[in-house]
């Protein structure tokens, strides 16, 4: 099989895969609140920012000790 056919092949499986999986959740609620109370979404969004910005430095930090 071709590399190419091989990864549309992936691509196409891994859609049909979250498809499913996604059809059977319900998030109906979740986006109620959301939409209810965006101050506490955009805050969450921003901690998250913060966190991940926080832990890369931490990390380049931790890898400029090593290297």
């Amino acid at each position: 099989m071709k590399k190419r056919n091989l990864i549309g092949f992936t691509a196409i499986a891994g859609s049909m895969v979250s498809s499913a999986a996604m059809a059977a959740v319900d998030v109906s609620a979740q986006v109620d609140t959301m939409i209810a109370d965006g101050t506490s979404v955009i805050t969450a969004i921003g901690i998250g920012m913060f966190t991940l910005a926080g832990v890369t430095v931490v990390f380049k930090w931790g890898k400029a000790q090593f290297f």
